[in-house]
C-alpha cells in the first residue's frame, strides 16, 4: 500500500521505479538512465565483474544473505514460491505497469526488442 501512495502521492516526480528484468539485461543503459535521473556524472562500472557482501549486517538484521551481490549482472528466472492462485492475485497488484495516473519515473521494458 505505501509503494502505491508513493507512487500516485505529491512527490511521485522523485521517484524512480526500475523494471528487474530490464535492468539485468541492460544494466549499462539502465544505471545511465538512473545516472541522469539523480543529475550525477557518468562513469564507467563493469558489470561481469562485481563483488559485495555485508554478512555482519545481514545477520544483525536476520536476513543472511540479502545484500550479496553476485558477481555478474545476469537476468535470472526464478521458480515462484506461492501457490498459482496467489501469483495470478498478486500479479495485478503492479500498479507501475500504468504510468498514466502518476507523475513516478519509471524505467520499464516495452517489449523484447528493448534490450537487443
Amino acid at each position: 500500500r505505501g509503494g502505491s501512495e508513493a507512487y500516485y502521492g505529491e512527490h511521485a516526480d522523485s521517484i524512480l521505479l526500475i523494471d528487474y528484468e530490464l535492468l539485468s539485461q541492460a544494466p549499462e543503459r539502465v544505471i545511465r538512465l538512473v545516472y541522469d535521473f539523480i543529475e550525477e556524472p557518468w562513469f564507467e562500472h563493469d558489470f561481469n565483474n562485481l563483488a559485495y557482501d555485508a554478512p555482519q549486517f545481514d545477520d544483525a538484521l536476520g536476513v543472511s544473505g540479502l545484500h550479496k551481490v553476485k558477481p555478474r549482472v545476469a537476468l535470472e528466472q526464478r521458480p515462484t514460491i506461492l501457490p498459482p492462485d496467489l501469483f495470478e492475485q498478486y500479479s495485478k497488484l503492479s500498479f507501475w505497469n500504468d504510468g498514466s495516473a502518476s507523475a513516478a519515473n519509471v524505467i520499464r521494458m516495452k517489449s523484447d526488442a528493448a534490450v537487443n
